[in-house]
């Protein structure tokens, strides 16, 4: 087998295999992918595989080799190891770089169906004399090896992709002095790009010495994705920009566009160009500031943002502003400028200090040129909206110019106040897209319309309690910048919004859940009663923004954690886990939610990993935690996770014997936070969650990580023309492997809060969540009550107690802290 570099290589029935579907017959090949027809009858195999994926995950096998044979002449194959078994031999290992061990050999025959198990036993003992005999085959133990394997063949045993990336390694040095320079790197190229963390970097300081044109430039060929490859590369090898060669670095920034070129997501693109952006590379800082005028542009810069830590995204945002200003591209500049001050929403202290001692030129555009979204003019609970920078006239909430941040909470409150104003004189306004309309002066109108025009359920008349649910929905398109589709309930939103908006407050979720909730009876019943909860969010958001960093506050902490009133009658284990402890001023919460479908290891294993990797961190970095500031805060969170997802991942491949192959890899969801003082740091892969709760509610701080969700950020971000609610596996875990498998870590979710005095953080698994009742208006309902009025411990019993009254279908986890009373 060998690895495919061009689609033009493939023709009709060429065998085709991927380590973890199988093998499959090629039945026709077109310009940009083939259609293929698989040894096993799983509905599930792709049809078509596209020319990228058979680049990076497919080996071809030789025509009339071992494994062509075996789906075109499975009888004659079998013959021929029966009557010549060291013929038969030769060619398999022909195609499997030369060396396979015992227990290898009989997977790889007996899973093509030419021997059963017990037959192969049988036959291995008969065929033994005959291979001690052949001079073609030499035994070493419990390896079988091409004896015709001399020094000049180990470059065609590198190439073969069938080997591990760390028998690729392995081979490459035991043979170093004999190979060709460019052999060596093209074998470690392929053994970084292809091998786990710790191969890496193994192979990355063998590489040290060499320069950086070399190292990259070997990495970019090749078979597999460099991505991870470079990434590591660059942020852990000692190559500076500055001494890597201009070209090379455009080579490298060439992998990021090919992922624009093609459509895809842009995670990984994402990524890679945010390591460039971090290095320096002067080429990609360059290159991205350019692609602020396109929209396939903003797409990849927003992809760059979500990979850095909030700091890092600031000072990138002002390094691509200035690049822009500098090139007069004022419709770069306004883009980059909104995406900064309205949809990051940096660290004020943070932005000045930037803005003063390296930014001046930026600091002075902004002044002139910028005009920013609706001001929100600070008056506490009373704050009014200001349109006046924004508006020459009147418009419906369909034209009026998006918000994040406060300015939502002012736009929402604004409408609250004028629906309040319109109940109290009797009158149910119906509201539509086409009568709620905004003035420049920051008044709200709910201009005349008809009761069947109204965005509300299908069984309910015109109420007070329809126009709150449609008013909420008219907020929902808003800060999604889009009309909601009518078939879905707004509420199935709510889990998704944070990874769809970015910029909320921490309490802007509560009340605007709280009036999309399915029964009328249980909205806000008037206008006035929204008003009341939004008035409070606004307070609260108030009083966060003016709130200073108090580092001697501490925190109480109440847990619980039950396995499932109905999964402990079938005896099932509690596959959550989670850590609360408080050192030096430092605590750490931690939540993880194990995987119940894995095959190699268990949920339970994983989740207890992942929060024995994070504690034992966090202990070692309690000197740096105390005096950390955010941005270092997160980088710990970010390095604690990776550092958990390759320990989850070696850990699955022990349990698998080295072979995933058909295996489902153990993985957890994960909530993290670090507090110091009345300021915290969550950070979340999966579905387990965090509210803040208040006067205003329980609110959502995090995102669901799953295909729903997934596909909720591509319909808001334009990728996708619709949504679809449904499919809850996850996207978002620790415990990631490529389609290689290859340990890859996923980028945590962060968000950074400061505590108020009243509030309290709850962090859960989806076992609360799932069983507190059968939507999420009514969860948050819920939650609220059981948190507001009792110690943290008999709030987190509250809260499991109340998943077990829901049914108890899942393991239940909460974790519930408050600022200590003094």
């Amino acid at each position: 087998m060998r690895p495919i570099r061009d689609i033009d290589e493939l023709a009709t029935g060429a065998v085709l295999h991927h380590s973890a579907f199988g093998f499959a017959r090629v039945r026709d090949v077109n310009a940009d992918d083939v259609g293929v027809n698989w040894e096993s009858d799983d509905a599930n195999l792709p049809g078509q595989i596209s020319a990228e994926s058979l680049r990076k995950a497919y080996s071809l096998c030789d025509a009339g080799g071992f494994f062509s044979r075996a789906l075109a002449d499975r009888n004659g194959l079998t013959e021929e190891l029966t009557v010549d078994p060291p013929s038969a031999l030769r060619a398999l290992l022909g195609e499997l770089g030369g060396t396979q061990n015992i227990t290898d050999l009989r997977d790889w025959v007996t899973g093509r169906k030419l021997l059963s198990v017990d037959a192969f036993d049988r036959w291995w003992k008969t065929a033994l004399p005959l291979i001690e005999r052949d001079a073609g085959l030499t035994l070493t133990g419990e390896t079988l090896s091409l004896s015709s394997a001399k020094p000049n063949d180990i470059g065609a045993r590198l190439q073969s992709p069938s080997i591990t990336a760390s028998s690729r390694w392995a081979l490459a040095q035991e043979h170093r002095q004999g190979l060709p320079e460019a052999q060596f790197d093209a074998a470690a190229a392929w053994a970084w790009r292809d091998g786990s963390r710790l191969l890496r970097d193994e192979v990355l300081q063998a590489m040290s010495e060499h320069s950086a044109e070399r190292v990259f430039s070997a990495l970019l060929e090749g078979p597999s994705d460099p991505v991870e490859a470079l990434i590591h590369a660059i942020r852990q090898g000692h190559w500076t920009a500055a001494a890597t060669p201009e070209s090379v670095q455009e080579a490298i920034f060439d992998r990021v566009l090919r992922g624009i070129r093609q459509g895809a997501p842009l995670d990984a693109e994402g990524r890679l160009a945010a390591a460039l952006a971090r290095w320096p590379s002067p080429y990609a800082l360059d290159s991205l500031s350019a692609a602020s005028g396109s929209p396939d542009g903003h797409r990849l810069l927003r992809s760059t943002m979500a990979a850095l830590p909030h700091s890092r995204s600031t000072e990138l945002s002002l390094e691509l502003l200035q690049r822009a200003i500098g090139r007069s591209d004022g419709e770069a500049a306004t883009w980059l400028a909104a995406e900064l001050l309205e949809r990051l929403e940096p660290d004020e202290t943070v932005l000045r200090e930037l803005l003063d001692k390296r930014y001046p030129h930026v600091a002075t555009w902004l002044a002139e040129n910028y005009q920013p979204s609706a001001t929100l003019v600070e008056e506490g609970a009373t704050a009014e909206l200001d349109l006046g920078s924004l508006l020459t006239e009147a418009v419906p909430i369909a034209r009026l110019p998006p918000q994040s941040g406060r300015g939502f909470v002012a736009v929402a409150l604004a409408v609250a106040r004028a629906l309040a104003a319109a109940h109290d004189e009797g009158r149910v306004v119906n509201p539509t897209r086409q009568t709620l309309w905004f003035s420049p002066d920051g008044a709200v109108e709910f201009r005349a319309s008809t009761p069947d025009q109204a965005l509300r359920t299908a069984d309910e008349g015109p109420t007070t309690q329809s126009d709150v649910y449609a008013s909420a929905v008219l907020l929902l398109e808003f800060a999604l910048g889009k009309p909601w589709p009518e078939a879905i309930s707004p509420s199935l939103a709510i889990p998704y919004l944070r990874g769809a908006v970015h910029g909320l407050p921490p309490a802007a979720i509560a009340p605007l859940d709280a009036a999309l909730h399915p029964s009328p009876a249980c909205r806000p019943q008037d206008g006035h009663a929204w008003m009341l909860a939004w008035q409070a969010t606004a307070q609260a958001e108030d009083e966060r923004a003016a709130l200073e960093l108090d580092l001697d506050a501490r925190l109480d902490v109440g847990y619980d954690s039950h396995v499932g009133r109905m999964k402990i009658l079938y005896t099932q284990t509690n596959q959550d886990a989670l850590f609360a402890a408080e050192r030096s001023g430092v605590t750490l919460l931690a939540v993880c939610d194990g995987i119940s479908t894995a095959t190699a290891g268990s949920g339970d294993v994983a989740a207890g990993i992942t929060a024995h990797v994070v504690s034992s961190l966090w202990e070692q970095a309690l000197s740096r935690l105390r005096t950390a500031s955010v941005p270092e805060t997160e980088d710990f969170l970010a390095r604690a996770f990776r550092m958990a997802n390759q320990a989850v991942c070696e850990a699955a491949l022990r349990f698998a014997g080295g072979r995933l192959h058909g295996r489902v890899p153990m993985g957890t969801t994960a909530v993290v936070g670090i507090s110091r003082g009345n300021r915290i740091t969550l950070a979340w892969l999966g579905d387990s969650r965090a509210y803040i709760v208040g006067p205003y509610g329980a609110s959502l701080l995090t995102a669901d990580m799953n295909q729903a969700g997934d596909r909720m950020v591509g319909w808001a971000r334009g990728d996708l023309s619709h949504w679809d609610p449904n499919g809850y596996a996850l996207v978002g875990y620790v415990g990631h492997f490529d389609e290689s498998y290859t340990a890859i870590p996923l980028q945590p979710a962060i968000i950074d809060i400061k505590l108020l005095p009243n509030e309290r953080l709850v962090i859960c698994s989806d076992g609360v969540t799932d069983y507190a009742s059968p939507n999420h208006p009514e969860t948050a309902n819920r939650i609220a009550r059981a948190v507001l009025a009792r110690p943290c411990d008999e709030a987190a019993r509250a809260l499991v107690e109340l998943a077990n009254r829901g049914g108890g279908g899942d393991n239940a986890t909460a974790v519930v802290t408050t600022l200590r009373r003094t």
